[in-house]
């Protein structure tokens, strides 16, 4: 029987995305001849075919055109061969199609002119009536103008459910809605109001490729671009802000600081020049962002706090929409990692807890994957295995449930590196593996910025499992991308590693040599958490009355301590 080879329907979801999967052909000749054999029920079939969910009598007269009472004996053949039956539930009043198969090929067989009159008829029915009264059905509405060829109306519905989408975190839906709109846009060609829409779509469109497909995609470079264009061709000034800092944060991940900076100074500019306040705010913050990865730790702490000081959740918070992530949230990651590096790290920890938490409560799902990534990252470096991977692991989940490829890849590197640097027995060659397996799919979604901070971690995985090629292969990347990009904030986390290189190949006195350069650079970029660590090195390296003096000044440098492995450390060595 048909029954047991076809799904049953499962009504109308929003963004019906189109259907990939072929119907086998003995089971499409079985639905068409029953189409075929139907006497009256064509006409009633393919109305219910085009709105695709339980239809009341009254509406789908309407569509067609007759009196409600003209449909009964259509509808009572239909009924009776095994087409459609009563919904059920509340909606007893209403017929739906026994499978979705009967939908799926009555559909297909509509030639083109009745599909859209069909279409169109639906439009007008629905238009305004209690079925619309929920703005989350606007993707169902928006089926029928798109499919009946009214894209004067299919363009706005479309923007309207990818921005409904977009607030749900339902990514691929919001980017289905929005290709329509921008479709439907082509089709009307360009005028003054259709290009103020274009440009709206831009916006909700790039934020959602920046969350899906990652901030420094090609796409989102290129979606930005047009945007900028377009606002200043309109000359809407708010929206050519949003363009400014979205280059810049296109930039910044690009690991193009010298760009990035470009676009800050444009964007504080241009915020300058318009008055607004809030996206003055915004370029304070990218500034800051700069400072960090080129290692200009007071600059960057200074105008991270002064711009997260600005910060207000009801008027900032719809921006996270825009931009892809919350102000707040990335302001706290970059300055938890500022005040760690600084030395601060009481401060960093509770303003990196704060950066998780805050992006849980305003539940936006990119904020918070970006928040988890971050902080398993500083956990990491702090030697704080378990957080590490419990974020990693939380990260990894909310990539694969809403897949953000760059969240997935990158926390998936964190949280077997975390593992096997926190474990007191020696990594196996295994497990190793599994880390650069794990660590080729990173570079393969993100190539471009924190690889400095990822080659030191790997490069510690590494050495923890005594496997000094593998330590090498790390922290020769990490070195290129250094002096290709000037991301310099870990320089002497990655010089003290190559101290350990030296030392583990028998090179004691270069393992020595390179601790003191190390050391050296940590303490021009004020480095005092790195700092505090080399001169642990030193003093394990070379006990002396001399080394621990040098050991108690570089904790009484620290701004606040904690109870972590290298201040632990630190005590033990002092005895």
């Amino acid at each position: 029987m048909l029954e047991t080879l076809a799904s049953s329907a499962t009504g109308w979801a929003d963004a019906m995305l189109e259907q990939t999967a072929q119907i086998p052909a003995s089971i499409y000749e079985s639905i068409a001849s029953r189409f075929d054999a139907l006497r009256l029920g064509q006409r009633v079939a393919a109305a219910l075919a085009v709105f695709n969910e339980p239809i009341d009598l009254s509406t789908r007269a309407g569509v067609l055109d007759v009196h409600t009472d003209d449909l009964g004996a259509a509808v009572a053949e239909l009924i009776g061969a095994g087409i459609i039956q009563a919904a059920g539930g509340a909606h007893e009043d209403r017929l739906a199609f026994r499978h979705s198969l009967y939908q799926e090929v009555c559909y297909e067989r509509l030639v083109k002119s009745s599909r859209e009159a069909l279409h169109r008829a639906a439009f007008a029915a629905l238009s305004g009536s209690a079925v619309n009264s929920n703005k989350d059905r606007s993707g169902k509405l928006v089926w029928h103008p798109f499919q009946g060829g009214m894209h004067d109306a299919a363009a706005p519905l479309s923007f309207a459910a990818g921005e409904v989408a977009l607030k749900r975190s339902a990514l691929i839906e919001a980017s289905y809605h929005l290709d329509r709109a921008l479709t439907s846009l082509d089709r009307l060609g360009s005028d003054l109001t259709d290009d103020a829409l274009r440009l709206r779509v831009l916006v909700l469109k790039s934020s959602v490729s920046r969350a899906h497909l990652g901030i420094a995609s090609d796409e989102v470079g290129d979606l930005v671009r047009q945007q900028l264009t377009l606002a200043r061709d309109l000359g809407d000034s708010r929206t050519e802000l949003i363009a400014l800092y979205g280059l810049y944060a296109h930039t910044l991940v690009r690991a193009d600081y010298a760009e990035a900076q470009i676009w800050a100074t444009r964007l504080r500019d241009a915020a300058e020049i318009a008055q607004d306040a809030t996206f003055a705010m915004l370029g304070m913050g990218c500034a800051g962002g700069v400072a960090l990865h080129i290692g200009a730790f007071e600059e960057c702490i200074d105008k991270l706090t002064a711009a997260l000081a600005q910060y207000d959740e009801t008027r900032h918070l719809p921006l996270a929409h825009l931009h892809g992530y919350d102000h707040a949230e990335i302001c706290a990651v970059f300055l938890s990692f500022a005040r760690w590096l600084r030395g601060d790290l009481v401060g960093a920890e509770q303003i990196s807890t704060f950066a998780v938490s805050h992006s849980r409560r305003i539940e936006h799902i990119h904020s918070l994957g970006q928040a988890l990534l971050f902080r398993a990252m500083l956990m990491t470096l702090a030697q704080n295995g378990p957080e590490a991977m419990a974020c990693a692991k939380e990260a990894v989940a909310l990539g694969q449930m809403h897949d953000l490829s760059v969240m997935r890849g990158a926390s998936g590197v964190m949280y077997e590196a975390a593992a096997l640097i926190d474990q007191s027995d020696r990594p196996n060659d295994a497990a190793l593996e599994s880390l650069r397996a794990r660590s080729d799919e990173f570079l393969q979604v993100n190539p471009y910025n924190n690889q400095p901070i990822a080659g030191a971690i790997l490069a510690r995985a590494h050495l923890a499992g005594n496997d000094i090629d593998g330590a090498e292969v790390a922290l020769r990347h990490a070195e290129l991308a250094q002096d290709s990009t000037n991301e310099i904030m870990v320089r002497p986390e990655i010089m003290r590693l190559q101290a350990q290189v030296l030392h583990a190949q028998g090179d004691t006195a270069g393992g020595l040599a390179g601790l003191e350069a190390a050391l050296r650079v940590a303490d021009e970029m004020q480095a005092d958490m790195l700092a505090l660590r080399i001169v642990c090195d030193l003093a394990e390296a070379a006990p002396s009355a001399k080394a621990c003096a040098r050991l108690q000044a570089a904790l009484d440098r620290m701004a606040s301590r904690d109870d972590g492995r290298d201040v632990a450390r630190a005590y033990a060595l002092l005895g």
